[in-house]
């Protein structure tokens, strides 16, 4: 595993990555570039997704000075962690510890209902707290921000086609705790 950089970063979520693998599966190796000063091996320097979200001033062709813990390299041998549906169960598993996630619903919201959920038909509403000023930005599959959004706390409008992700801020802070909330836009 590797972050594109040998800085350590807070938190370590390659680190809490590879807790959670070994909870799920205590016979599992790794090597992290950034724990492991000795290991040269598939850093993810080179990797241009890395260097653009570690801040590379030109992510095409120049490693990034430093890396931010936003990004993660992982390298996967196939018999123990890809060959089937419990060898991915231990990732998911692991990943689920490493990210606090927001419980979402796809619906009709219940009485408790979440920051957003997809109606079927493609249909994104939110429900948010009065107040902030809410942001919502898109991002493709591949990580290109596809346009971004002022909206209000009770809104809802047409799940983009192809769209990838979104995520929400409020007041120039992560929504939820300073958590990433996104959803899958298929």
């Amino acid at each position: 595993m590797s972050n594109g950089s040998r800085d350590v970063p807070i938190p370590d979520l390659a680190a809490a990555i590879r807790d959670g693998l070994l909870n799920a599966d205590p016979a599992l190796t790794f090597r992290i570039g950034h724990l492991d000063p000795g290991w040269n091996r598939l850093l993810a320097f080179t990797n241009t997704q890395g260097r653009y979200i570690n801040d590379s001033s030109e992510p095409c062709t120049q490693n990034a000075d430093s890396g931010n813990g936003h990004f993660i390299h992982i390298e996967q041998e196939f018999s123990r962690l890809r060959a089937g549906e419990t060898q991915w169960a231990k990732m998911r598993d692991a990943l689920e510890d490493a990210f606090a996630c927001t419980p979402v619903a796809a619906g009709v919201p219940a009485a408790a209902s979440p920051l957003w959920y997809l109606q079927p038909g493609g249909i994104i509403h939110f429900n948010l707290p009065e107040g902030p000023d809410y942001r919502l930005t898109l991002y493709s599959w591949l990580g290109q921000r596809l346009g971004q959004y002022r909206i209000t706390s009770r809104e809802a409008f047409p799940a983009p086609a192809g769209a990838g992700v979104f995520v929400l801020w409020a007041d120039g802070q992560l929504v939820a705790s300073g958590k990433i909330v996104s959803l899958m836009v298929r």
